[in-house]
């Protein structure tokens, strides 16, 4: 009988002893920080992993950040082959993070909520670490920059951090007149969609690989701003001045940018500036006054 007893005893203090050990080396709640199509600017999806170093249990959330959710209203914008090579914490509580070169190919926007999908990601965390955490680095393969980013810089800060999808229809300039070709671009609230025409057409790449840049290479654009539905564009220099002895098309190039902005709904005519002032042109008619876009010149399909 005492054998019994003894055996039912020790049997109840082992499984007190396992539940313990369970409890010190079950599971743990990471809740991984995406990009949201909606209002809240970011969202969350909550996964289970074992419990482990704080090291380990940073470098987990981040590798979840870093994959595909399974909401279908967040989103992932990390490149493709994004890898996470390093991450430390320090004594401080600072973390760290070492990220490969393919990091470096999103647009200052969307690393900037990249950058904080990570933040808040740890931060989520914070509760289940040996220490509080004080900060983020965010470091990139081939680059110098160094930030500490907390999720308190993030407070005023949603509303021009906002993404959203443009479609643009871009014409560019050939022999038989101006050629519509379709881009997308994602953009935040506060970029202005005119600006990121103009990049399209200055760099001048179309749809199918061909360059075909509507300014020579040395003509800078000094700003981009629409007043009254009129979009205003000052140019370091007049562009057609460049090549007055061997350009050709020129009327088409001067469409092809009147045309392209004109597609914003909220442009109906283009005023081409120099340096802040408006001017006269030898090669362009009535370069002084606002263009509308010539619709007769669009090539249709």
């Amino acid at each position: 009988m005492l054998s019994k007893r003894m055996f039912a005893l020790l049997s109840a203090l082992l499984c007190l002893f396992l539940t313990g050990c369970d409890r010190d080396s079950g599971r743990r709640e990471i809740r991984a920080a995406y990009y949201a199509e909606g209002d809240a600017l970011f969202g969350f999806e909550s996964h289970e992993v074992l419990a482990a170093s704080d090291e380990r249990l940073c470098t987990l959330a981040l590798q979840l950040a870093m994959s595909e959710p399974q909401s279908e209203q967040l989103s992932c914008l990390f490149p493709p082959r994004t890898m996470l090579h390093a991450l430390d914490i320090s004594g401080h509580g600072v973390v760290t993070v070492l990220l490969s070169e393919e990091y470096s190919a999103l647009s200052p926007m969307e690393r900037t909520i990249t950058d904080y999908c990570m933040v808040l990601t740890l931060y989520e965390l914070e509760d289940q670490l040996s220490q509080s955490l004080n900060g983020v680095v965010i470091t990139v393969e081939g680059e110098e920059g160094r930030t500490v980013r907390t999720p308190d810089d993030l407070i005023g800060s949603t509303d021009w951090l906002r993404l959203r999808e443009h479609e643009f229809t871009i014409y560019f300039p050939i022999a038989a007149g101006l050629l519509p070709n379709t881009f997308r671009r994602t953009l935040a609230d506060r970029e202005e969609p005119a600006e990121a025409i103009m990049e399209i057409l200055m760099a001048g790449v179309q749809e199918n690989g061909i360059t075909n840049p509507v300014v020579n290479p040395d003509v800078k654009l000094l700003g981009v701003e629409v007043h009254n539905r009129v979009c205003y564009l000052d140019f370091s220099e007049d562009f057609a001045d460049l090549e007055r002895s061997a350009e050709e098309n020129l009327e088409a190039k001067l469409y092809a940018i009147v045309n392209s902005l004109c597609e914003l709904p909220y442009v109906d005519r283009v005023q081409f500036l120099i340096h802040g002032e408006v001017v006269e042109s030898p090669l362009y008619e009535d370069f002084d006054t606002p263009y509308s876009p010539d619709e007769d010149l669009i090539l249709k399909e």
